[in-house]
């Protein structure tokens, strides 16, 4: 190390001349000077996460040790030689979903990290029954379910809520004759299909004849098991 002889009177004294190093933050900040002799504690801070981005760990190709390389602050011993230490980032992925939402798991921007457990949840469409989720490159916890979870891969992702409409059986004409309770006639049907997609509307008479009786869709977006969706006349 350089040193600095002193002369007080007749006597000198030699002193040693420490020196000093710069230390470069990317990525980061330093708590103090950015300049530091070999053994020192230096303090650094990582940059805040965002939407974008969020910290990993501390590196450096100097020869030094991190206190905690994954800590966002940090400490190592300063060498005697100038360095660069460096937050490492990982980026964020947006994830797209068509037909559903997400509930959980990914940030303001529509983005997660990869490895986040990101939650989704299938829209209720009329007249439509959920059949599954599918998604390139991702795998899901429950596809089967209209509410699961995926593992965020390394990359952006799509995922889709699929259905398929729902077809209604329609009621078969039966005798057609009616049966008169004391208030209305009734229409006799040899099939009823499926009573709850339906309502009917014409077999309310008091007197005993022929009459049109209409099988009408009540859900929307549903069909007949013809695919037509106009009512059905008898």
């Amino acid at each position: 190390l350089p040193y600095l002889t002193a002369v007080y009177g007749h006597s000198a004294r030699a002193y040693v001349i420490a020196a000093v190093h710069t230390v470069s933050v990317t990525g980061g900040t330093i708590a103090g000077s950015d300049k530091a002799i070999a053994g020192e504690t230096v303090s650094i801070t990582a940059d805040a996460d965002n939407n974008d981005s969020r910290f990993t760990e501390w590196s450096s190709e100097a020869d030094i040790t991190f206190a905690d390389k994954t800590a966002k602050t940090t400490t190592f011993t300063m060498p005697a030689s100038d360095v660069t230490v460096t937050a490492e980032r990982e980026q964020s992925y947006t994830v797209t979903v068509t037909d559903g939402t997400v509930t959980a798991g990914m940030n303001g921007a529509g983005k997660a990290f990869a490895g986040d457990t990101v939650t989704v949840a299938a829209n209720n469409v009329s007249g439509h029954n959920f059949t599954g989720w599918t998604g390139e490159g991702v795998e899901f916890a429950d596809a089967a379910s209209a509410a699961t979870t995926f593992t965020m891969p390394g990359g952006n992702v799509s995922v889709k809520a699929n259905y398929e409409q729902i077809k209604v059986a329609y009621p078969t004409a039966g005798t057609k004759t009616y049966t008169y309770s004391g208030d209305y006639q009734s229409y006799e049907f040899a099939n009823e299909g499926d009573k709850s997609y339906y309502s009917l509307s014409g077999n309310v008479q008091k007197n005993a004849g022929t009459y049109t009786v209409k099988a009408h869709l009540t859900t929307d977006g549903t069909a007949w098991t013809d695919g037509t969706t106009a009512d059905k006349e008898f």
